[in-house]
């Protein structure tokens, strides 16, 4: 009595036959079309990557260092959630200083909150920063296609998020003043 094993040899021998299965030739050709849609999560990917990148090469030639990008994983006063955040080297340092004497002055509870308002500084520092971008921007090309890619992205991550959100997406068309917000990285 022939095996299992034998029977499986012998069907295998004639499956390969000539002419036992179509030739690749006459196999009709199927085509297949998906559609969809890219996830709003690699919308933001991509939008944070090309971030990423354009605040590296920022950093790499840019002279002050107070100017530099500093990214840190903090977590909002009230939660777990650890989130990273991307501020100039001087944003940190004057937020650390201005808690730092709210504290000595005994407002332990209210040091955060008067950090965010930031000082006159901290203003001077950021009309400083965006003349250095703008700068940059005429006169390194290289600079220029850093940030033509960084906006493309976060261009193409609001719309995503406004397609997906309606008018509850803060980046919905109705938001006028999202319009006129010059987003930074």
């Amino acid at each position: 009595m022939p095996s299992i094993h034998h029977h499986f040899v012998f069907l295998l021998l004639l499956s390969t036959a000539p002419g036992a299965a179509l030739s690749d030739e006459t196999k009709p050709i199927e085509t297949i079309e998906v559609t969809g849609k890219k996830p709003l999560q690699l919308y933001f990917s991509l939008r944070e990557e090309k971030r990423h990148a354009f605040m590296r090469y920022f950093n790499e030639i840019v002279q002050d260092d107070d100017l530099k990008f500093e990214c840190k994983r903090v977590a909002p006063k009230g939660t777990r959630v650890w989130r990273e955040v991307c501020k100039s080297a001087f944003d940190w340092r004057i937020e650390k200083e201005i808690v730092d004497e709210e504290i000595s002055r005994g407002n332990m509870l209210g040091a955060e909150r008067v950090a965010k308002m930031g000082n006159k500084e901290q203003r001077d520092r950021k009309k400083e920063l965006t003349q250095t971008i703008k700068t940059m921007l005429a006169t390194n090309e290289e600079f220029a296609e850093y940030w033509k890619h960084f906006k493309a992205a976060d261009e193409n991550f609001k719309n995503a998020h406004s397609k997906a959100f309606g008018s509850l997406s803060m980046y919905s068309e109705e938001d006028e003043s999202a319009e006129d917000r010059e987003s930074a990285p």
